[in-house]
């Protein structure tokens, strides 16, 4: 019985230090470089997808400002087209949704110029 409480003692411990890293990464607002561009990369595809472009792959990198980051994408076409994203991002809500003003571009022909992406 003794062992049993040990065991649990640890990994109670083990599970608090875990969610404490995990809030101390994140920040208040949520406008961080790393979600704006995790969440700018996969909902660009996604709409790039859904606008009919065989996106290869897209690689997105935001600037570290936390009130209105700057975000720039480049990406291929799996004809070898030329794909960029870029614009301003206000709010971002896990990877569900961007909010900002977007244009994407592929090849020279805008598909998209949005004030959001995903379900906002």
């Amino acid at each position: 019985m003794g062992r049993f409480r040990r065991n649990w003692g640890v990994g109670a411990a083990g599970a608090a230090l875990a969610m404490a890293a995990v809030a101390a990464c994140d920040p208040v607002d949520g406008l961080n470089s790393s979600n704006v561009s995790v969440s700018t990369d996969q909902l660009a595809t996604k709409a790039l997808k859904a606008d009919h472009v065989d996106v290869q792959w897209l690689s997105c990198s935001a600037t570290e400002d936390t009130t209105d980051p700057k975000v720039d994408c480049l990406g291929r076409t799996d004809e070898q087209h030329r794909i960029t994203v870029r614009g301003d991002v206000t709010r971002q809500s896990d990877l569900r949704c961007v909010r900002g003003h977007l244009t994407a571009v592929v090849d020279g022909r805008t598909v998209f110029d949005v004030r959001g992406l995903g379900a906002c």
